[in-house]
């Protein structure tokens, strides 16, 4: 065994070298005697004495160098040394530690550095202090530090940012959405919810952008929010879930009074596959004054299956030309033969566009020669 004496006397040699051995042969031994003698030589002129220090009080895990480490954060390479020796010494250095987070402004590396360690340590205490840093965006080379920290604190991190989103702190939702577990994404269903608009407008975009079928009902629900940003981006949301569940409460969307969520719920509804009760529904669209509502029903009836072939061939002899060319263009999108007779009875259709639709059907249905 290394004698610890003769190391501790060693870390006063002038020799440099010796005095970074020693350091080093120390956090071997872990002797307590050495812990002040370690934390002095913090302030050496040599850097990779101050580093080989920082390591070896790391490995001896005395929380009486967590302030003194604290105070090297700040360093190049010995902040790093400093830093992985928090993290080893765990969850007493995150209150230091998140002191550093709310210190002065001008010790940038610092900051960075300790929000890192706080990431690595991984406690549910570090929460707190890091979504502080967030918000401070002075003594930050970026938020992507305090933000990725706290997605790598992970799960034991949710309930704090479930807590201070429902607070109306909507920055934190994009975090929920990284960390990604059921807590998390449950927490974002809630928020489509929340009393605080701006939470709501967050949650509701982020499940556009990730799709989750778990907030299918809600999403449904927040179709009828009093935002018109909730509601175009829960129709967003809807249509990359790919969930036949939200068809018709997209379809009841439809006609709502924002030109922006009428466009979202258009663009759900051309890419869910139809399903059978919404034929009727659509036909009867397919009339509607406002021409985008009758491209969407079009659209949309086109991707039904052959439950819709029959009411379509019905919509053939419509008096409404609309509704002709609607059902026109479905049928030859669906690609069932049993429509090659109907639609060659429209054929002579006194409307342009019903008989363009119908010819355009029956190529679609390998009949390339229709009669006249």
């Amino acid at each position: 065994m290394e004698d610890a004496d003769a190391l501790i006397r060693a870390l006063a040699d002038e020799d440099p070298g010796v005095r970074c051995e020693a350091s080093i042969a120390l956090g071997r031994v872990r002797d307590g005697r050495a812990v002040e003698p370690l934390v002095a030589l913090l302030e050496d002129e040599w850097m990779h004495v101050r580093e080989a220090a920082a390591r070896a009080l790391g490995e001896m895990g005395d929380v009486r160098a967590i302030s003194p480490l604290c105070s090297l954060l700040s360093g190049y390479s010995d902040g790093r040394a400093a830093a992985e020796a928090l993290v080893k010494i765990g969850p007493p250095a995150i209150d230091d530690v998140a002191s550093v987070l709310a210190g002065k402004p001008d010790i940038i590396g610092a900051r960075e550095m300790g929000a890192r360690v706080l990431s690595l340590i991984g406690d549910a205490r570090a929460v707190d202090p890091l979504v502080a840093a967030l918000h401070s965006r002075v003594g930050f080379r970026s938020l992507c530090t305090p933000w990725d920290a706290l997605v790598s604190i992970g799960a034991p991190a949710v309930p704090q940012l479930t807590s201070a989103m429902h607070g109306g702190d909507a920055l934190v939702v994009g975090i929920l959405v990284k960390i990604g577990t059921p807590a998390a994404m449950d927490a974002l269903v809630a928020a489509l919810m929340d009393e605080h608009e701006e939470v709501r407008n967050a949650a509701a975009l982020a499940l556009g952008e990730t799709g989750d079928r778990r907030a299918v009902g809600t999403l449904c629900t927040a179709l009828k929010s009093s935002s018109p940003y909730v509601r175009k981006c829960a129709a967003e949301a809807l249509e990359r879930t790919g969930d036949v569940r939200s068809f018709e409460p997209i379809l009841a969307a439809l006609k709502d009074e924002d030109a922006e969520v009428r466009e979202a719920v258009g663009h759900a509804m051309a890419t869910l596959k139809t399903p059978a009760a919404a034929v009727a529904p659509l036909i009867s669209l397919l009339s509607d004054p406002d021409e985008k509502v009758r491209r969407v029903a079009r659209q949309a009836l086109s991707n039904a299956d052959v439950a819709a072939v029959a009411p379509l061939i019905a919509a053939l002899s419509e008096s409404n030309a609309y509704v002709r060319r609607g059902a026109a263009e479905a049928l030859g999108a669906i690609g069932d033969t049993r429509a090659i007779e109907p639609l060659r009875a429209i054929l002579g259709d006194q409307d342009w566009n019903a008989r363009k639709a119908a010819e355009a059907a029956l190529r679609a249905l390998g009949d390339s020669e229709p009669a006249e």
